[in-house]
């Protein structure tokens, strides 16, 4: 174990500077709960940057704690699966020769990998002495194990990057008077998105073993699923229903399986940090896809904003029409007023006029037409409302 520990802690015998521009709304928030005594997780979608956001918040933990107090290690190292937390903390402590009485930091990637965590990360907790980060994938799946920290636990959800911070990774400035160039790569950043490897790249070989590895691990791996296949042409369903409306039968009839297990198979994608539901009387009916952005506006030109982005609606047929897409839009606009949007937007395809209408009651309007941007070469809108 010490030589894994070694490997994976360089700052205890050399200079150390982690890789990647500064998140630094993520680590302002960081810093803010150091004090606390609370478990602090951070989850999101797989490679969004998780262990690169728990590296750039070592380094600034060194300019006034000793690097032998500051661990890092993750579970998904093969010769760690079957080694208990609290072992790899003890033999942390001998490496270091710390005595139980002085406080460490201990930041445990993958955490959620690593069999009955949540029990080991509550013991640790209530002996002390010890500052616990972890991070993992799968924050709806964190969330329910961390029933055993209820009223100990804060948590962090990474997303991808921001516009500015887009803008950033490729190295684009815009200068004062170049302002309308803010269009152009605003149009950029809606079809690239914000994964920080991909925009590095570039290579579309990239997004597919990204999406087969969420699949496999986040998804089968974790449900003991077998049709790889089947997961796979649901996901690219579901993407290209984004903006519109499908039923969870309508998937079914495609795929050719039951609706009962289009929804199970929604609700694995959801664990998977890809959607979030709406549900009746107990039973899943449809769902809503918001995320939170700041950068340029999509109503006000030159102007950036913190903005909400609706990337898909669905609702299952036998419901639609009940008012029920009515009132998840409504939920899903205050949600985001409330986390600080000022606007919001959305893509729905030009031929869904039911949709355009539903959205038009709601206030939005067309901003302008973004040509062949659906799979199939269809034009979409894009509406916008102020919030």
């Amino acid at each position: 174990m010490e030589l894994i520990l070694r490997r994976y802690n360089p700052w205890w015998t050399e200079e150390f500077e982690p890789e990647g521009i500064l998140r630094e709304k993520y680590l302002e928030k960081l810093s803010k709960l150091r004090k606390t005594k609370d478990v602090i997780f951070i989850v999101g979608l797989r490679r969004v940057g998780k262990t690169t956001l728990i590296y750039q918040f070592i380094k600034q933990l060194l300019r006034d704690i000793d690097a032998k107090k500051i661990v890092y290690f993750s579970m998904d190292h093969p010769r760690l699966t079957k080694v208990s937390i609290l072992d790899l903390l003890d033999e942390f402590r001998k490496i270091q020769g710390l005595s139980f009485k002085e406080k460490i930091y201990a930041f445990i990637d993958e955490v959620h990998l690593h069999e009955n965590f949540e029990s080991e990360l509550k013991t640790i907790y209530d002996m002390g002495n010890v500052k616990l980060f972890a991070s993992g994938s799968a924050s709806i799946f964190l969330i329910e194990k961390g029933a055993f920290l209820t009223g100990r636990q804060r948590f962090i959800e990474l997303t991808p990057f921001s516009f500015n911070e887009f803008l950033k990774i490729r190295g684009i400035k815009i200068e004062q008077g170049d302002e309308h160039l803010y269009l152009k790569y605003c149009d950029e950043y809606i079809k690239l998105g914000g994964l920080p490897e991909y925009l590095k790249t570039n290579d579309q070989e990239y997004i597919t073993i990204l999406i087969d590895a969420i699949i496999y691990k986040d998804v089968a791996g974790r449900h003991s699923l077998t049709n790889i296949g089947l997961l796979r042409d649901m996901v690219v369903l579901l993407s290209q229903g984004i903006g519109g409306r499908m039923s969870m039968r309508k998937i079914g009839r495609i795929l050719g399986i039951s609706h009962e297990t289009v929804r199970e198979y929604i609700n694995f994608f959801v664990e998977a940090n890809l959607i979030h539901l709406v549900e009746k009387d107990g039973k899943i009916v449809g769902y809503i896809m918001c995320r939170v952005e700041y950068g340029l506006s999509a109503i006000q030109k030159f102007r950036i904003a913190r903005k909400g982005h609706i990337i898909s609606l669905a609702m299952l047929e036998q419901h639609r029409r009940k008012g029920l897409g009515l009132n998840l839009v409504q939920e899903a606009l205050q949600a985001l007023k409330d986390r600080g949007c000022s606007e919001i937007y959305l893509e729905v395809r030009v031929s869904n006029l039911s949709a355009v209408r539903l959205y038009k009651k709601l206030g939005f309007k067309i901003i302008s037409t973004i040509r062949g941007y659906y799979r199939d070469g269809e034009d979409a809108y894009m509406m916008g409302k102020t919030l």
